[in-house]
């Protein structure tokens, strides 16, 4: 089937495939074998390209159609029909979200074609299989898609048929239509499954929205019931009739109308209350806010702040050198008038030093200055055989830093 192109090809192996029902030895197996055909057709379905969709498509139809053609041949025995509708409750009528929604849509378009084709049923065994399909409109699990081809295909497509044969009867006699008419054509009970419709409406469990389509198209099989059209639409004098109310419901209504505007008003009154006040919480609020310093004014005092802090350290700094450079130029002021000595001007620890070695050298320039002599550079002069004799020499030791200044005796 997956490689046939022909068109007669294919429904000519469709065809025996869907007889291959009428040769097994029981019928259990034969339930078995229908139901095993619509899972396999459901499990590859996502694998069929658009192009072989068709033809897969037609052996759904004509294995209902041999289905159909069989229990026909076994005179629709109740036992039978109830086995293969409860193979079809479990794939193709069911909620059971592994089975394809696409077949259980197009199973649902064939259903009355087939049994139409076939057969030989009363009413009330039509009424009969139609009751699975009812039973899946109160399931609240379905798709809104599965509902609407369910209740498409099948229940509108019957009040569809009686309308199109009402206004065909209105343009032919009744006797040209009895004879026209055929024994073998599927009939209906309308009456019942306007009932069937709006029992399956009442049950808790269905949404409101599914409900009252319900309750529409049931309406519309009590319409047919009665001889009308079901898609007839009223004229005004009709609709006005209908539109007929007692007094005392008028009186209520108006009655539940005033109560809710007055409640209306008290809440909506209570809401202006509520936002007034909540604006005096706001106001009060900002107030608070406004009062607080915000932060980029404290970043700008802040950084002013060491800006001048920055500026005073500066002017310090330049003062203290200004102080230093003056007392430089007091102290060359002072050696230039006082060539022979140093005013002590100024002076530091260290010049004083320095002053008193140079004075002390001209003071003695046959001596040695004991300017910082340790001990042990005492001995050194002592003891020191390069002129072979004792010091009585001009050897004068230049002092370290940051010693005593004092003079040294002369040495025998």
């Amino acid at each position: 089937m997956w490689m046939q192109d022909q068109m007669l090809l294919q429904e000519e192996l469709a065809d025996n495939i869907a007889s291959l029902i009428t040769l097994f030895a029981g019928e259990q197996q034969s339930v078995l074998f229908i139901k095993c055909m619509l899972l396999s057709l459901s499990n590859e379905w996502h694998l069929v390209d658009r192009w072989r969709m068709d033809k897969f498509l037609m052996l759904m139809r004509r294995l209902l159609r041999a289905l159909f053609k069989h229990l026909r041949a076994k005179k629709w025995r109740q036992s039978l029909v109830d086995k293969y509708m409860e193979a079809f409750k479990e794939c193709a009528i069911s909620a059971d979200k592994s089975f394809c929604d696409g077949l259980k849509f197009h199973f649902a378009s064939i259903f009355l074609d087939e049994l139409d084709c076939a057969g030989g049923l009363e009413p009330q065994r039509v009424t009969k299989l139609l009751e699975p399909f009812a039973q899946l409109l109160a399931d609240k699990h379905i798709s809104n898609y599965l509902f609407d081809s369910i209740l498409q295909e099948i229940f509108l497509t019957i009040l569809h048929g009686y309308a199109e044969e009402k206004a065909a009867a209105i343009g032919c006699d009744d006797e040209s239509m009895e004879e026209g008419a055929s024994d073998d054509r599927l009939k209906f009970n309308y009456g019942e499954i306007g009932q069937m419709l709006f029992d399956i409406g009442k049950r808790p469990e269905v949404k409101s929205d599914r409900r009252k389509r319900l309750y529409k198209v049931s309406k519309k099989f009590k319409a047919a019931e009665a001889g009308e059209d079901p898609f007839r639409m009223a004229t005004k004098a009709e609709t006005k009739l209908n539109l007929k109310i007692p007094r005392t419901e008028i009186v209520n209504a108006v009655s539940r109308l005033l109560n809710d505007r007055a409640k209306d008003a008290m809440l909506r009154k209570k809401a202006k209350e509520r936002k007034k006040a909540a604006k005096r919480m706001a106001t009060k609020a900002e107030t608070k806010l406004n009062l607080k310093i915000p932060r980029t004014e404290i970043v700008n005092a802040v950084s002013r702040l060491l800006s001048d802090r920055a500026k005073d350290a500066m002017l310090r700094k330049k003062a203290k050198e200004r102080k230093k450079a003056a007392k430089r130029a007091e102290q060359t002021l002072a050696k230039d008038e006082h060539p022979e000595g140093i005013v002590e001007t100024g002076i530091t620890k260290k010049m004083k030093k320095t002053a008193e070695q140079t004075l002390a050298k001209d003071e003695h320039p046959e001596g040695i200055v004991e300017t910082g002599v340790t001990k042990k550079m005492k001995k050194t002069f002592a003891k020191d055989g390069r002129s072979g004799r004792k010091f009585k020499g001009t050897l004068i030791k230049k002092p370290r830093k940051g010693m005593k200044q004092r003079k040294l005796k002369k040495m025998k």
